[in-house]
């Protein structure tokens, strides 16, 4: 791809910690160094993408990791842009920058499911200072949503909830790319399962309310009552806060603490073991953009539960097996489904919608290819 001329920033900054720097690890992963040199960007201080790119002696722009002194680097920075015009374009990757300053077009990516459902009591459980918090951190992405030359979205659904209650003036959707190919026994991974067996449930997630992880202790036990012997693997880490006391509380209640098996999160590089192990793969999200796991659950053959939600049936049609989040009968009805009854249907399923599903490159490729032509066109 040839940028004739045309200036691009990649901003970088806001994916600094968890999936986010893969994300960003992905991207810079899929540019030749020709693109690398041509480009320029921007990222956290001390993040993964800061140290890839100093390793192949790329020289970013580099902001502060923390989000206050990022806002306020920003801000500074767009005097420097507006003086300087040296960018056609800037490419903020999953949130927006406040150049304030500057009149360079910004195309934002957006990943916060939670600005397309108002109606939705999202932060529910949050305690007063921390809700306020939030409230004032929506309103900021809000607020970069509208001001925004163009939007991003990698879910259809989202995207047309956007254009409806923030009259969004252009928006863009990307399918999220794929890097990880098929790779199981398809006779073992189809096999139903005999019943009495351990069924090893996995929750691929942190410590987030929204992810439906304090339905887990009573879905554990119902599971129990129906002859169902499970075991739930939660990679949410050891970490000591009020969900996690809540959460904690709710499986000594059930008296389900041999079920439950809370491990460190998992490194990329594990990930394929740790799906190989387990025989159902649980997201019990009210609301997402995108989860990797339902492309991980895909090419591992594992079959998928998810809540049935309007953004979950955007994603995976019929490659998925549904339920009610808020009811433990309607999700132990899924894992006998997947586990007994139906399991090889979503398993096909699954790889049936990978291939729908583009490579790294040919995503970032439709990325640049956008970006030029807002340019051309701004």
């Amino acid at each position: 791809m040839k940028f004739n001329g045309r200036n691009i920033l990649i901003n970088l900054s806001k994916l600094k910690k968890g999936g986010g720097q893969n994300v960003a690890l992905n991207f810079l992963g899929a540019l030749t160094i020709e693109q690398l040199n041509k480009l320029k960007f921007i990222v956290a201080k001390g993040s993964a993408s800061h140290k890839y790119l100093t390793d192949i002696n790329i020289a970013p722009f580099i902001c502060p990791s923390n989000p206050v002194l990022c806002l306020i680097w920003e801000i500074f920075f767009s005097v420097y842009l507006r003086l300087c015009k040296p960018f056609d374009v800037i490419y903020s990757y999953f949130g927006f920058g406040m150049y304030l300053f500057s009149n360079t077009p910004q195309v934002s990516g957006s990943a916060d499911s939670n600005l397309y459902y108002p109606e939705l009591n999202f932060w529910e459980g949050e305690n007063g200072l921390k809700r306020l918090l939030r409230y004032f951190v929506d309103q900021y992405r809000i607020y970069g949503l509208k001001n925004s030359t163009a939007i991003i979205f990698e879910n259809e659904e989202l995207m047309k909830k956007g254009v409806e209650l923030y009259n969004l003036p252009a928006v863009k959707f990307i399918t999220p790319s794929i890097n990880i190919e098929p790779s199981f026994d398809m006779n073992r991974r189809m096999a139903a399962r005999e019943r009495g067996g351990l069924v090893k449930v996995l929750l691929l997630c942190g410590w987030q309310r929204n992810k439906g992880i304090l339905k887990i202790p009573e879905i554990v036990s119902k599971a129990k009552s129906r002859g169902i012997n499970i075991q739930v693997i939660f990679t949410a880490g050891h970490e000591e806060n009020e969900l996690s006391r809540e959460f904690y509380s709710l499986v000594s209640t059930f008296g389900v603490y041999k079920n439950i098996r809370v491990t460190a999160p998992v490194d990329k590089c594990d990930l394929e073991n740790l799906y190989d192990e387990v025989d159902v793969v649980m997201l019990l999200s009210r609301l997402e953009s995108f989860s990797n796991n339902i492309i991980e659950a895909w090419a591992y053959g594992v079959p998928l539960i998810v809540a049935d939600e309007p953004w979950s049936k955007s994603i995976c049609n019929e490659a998925a097996i549904y339920v009610d989040r808020e009811d433990a009968n309607s999700v132990c009805d899924g894992i006998e489904d997947a586990v007994y009854l139906n399991r090889s249907e979503p398993i096909k399923k699954g790889l049936e919608e990978l291939n729908h599903y583009p490579k790294i490159a040919e995503k970032v490729e439709v990325e640049l290819t956008f970006l030029l032509e807002l340019v051309d066109n701004v």
